[in-house]
């Protein structure tokens, strides 16, 4: 995707490569990763992962400390699908160790609900979602101060992980314990 000597130009969101497309953390990375290779170093993969989920780790963590004690912004919006497959559930293994979540995430100002969800179950997970219907909508402040929709979904392709974290099937009954708090009343409306 990246060819080693991209340049860096800060952007509005993130960076923009040689070509003006947008670079975010983890493709910042993928880029440098590159960049070691071509000056004669070497990575692994499992390094490769553990730089990706340790940024994201400390990106998560300080992003929560500080916005729950300054929402500058006020309440957030975000939107999460559940994705059913028999009797389990699609989550994120979150790699910031806080536990599981359903795949979805922040809305950019811009995005409708629907928009933001298609978005962020393509980043997390690889899946492109082919129907949504929206389930219920609530607020929460468990840990920032957030505007929460959630669609159950139909999504297809091929499963794959993330720097936010890795997709797992679980059960119902296994969710209510490893669920972020704030996605708690959802395990709830689950059958």
């Amino acid at each position: 995707m990246f060819t080693c000597g991209s340049l860096f130009l800060p952007g509005l969101h993130g960076f923009l490569g040689p070509r003006g497309q947008q670079i975010r953390g983890c493709q910042i990375a993928s880029t440098l990763y590159c960049q070691k290779l071509c000056s004669g170093g070497s990575f692994d993969l499992i390094t490769w992962s553990r730089i990706r989920r340790s940024v994201f780790w400390i990106l998560s963590r300080t992003g929560i400390a500080v916005y729950s004690r300054l929402p500058v912004f006020g309440r957030l919006k975000a939107s999460v699908a559940v994705i059913q497959n028999n009797e389990t559930f699609l989550v994120i293994e979150r790699s910031d160790d806080r536990g599981v979540s359903f795949p979805g995430g922040l809305a950019f100002p811009w995005e409708s609900a629907e928009q933001a969800l298609a978005r962020e179950v393509k980043e997390e997970t690889g899946l492109t979602v082919t129907k949504s219907l929206l389930k219920l909508r609530y607020d929460s402040s468990v840990e920032i101060p957030v505007n929460l929709t959630v669609f159950e979904v139909e999504a297809s392709g091929e499963l794959r992980g993330s720097w936010e974290g890795t997709p797992r099937w679980l059960h119902c009954s296994e969710l209510q314990q490893r669920i972020l708090p704030s996605q708690r009343r959802i395990v709830g409306t689950l059958h």
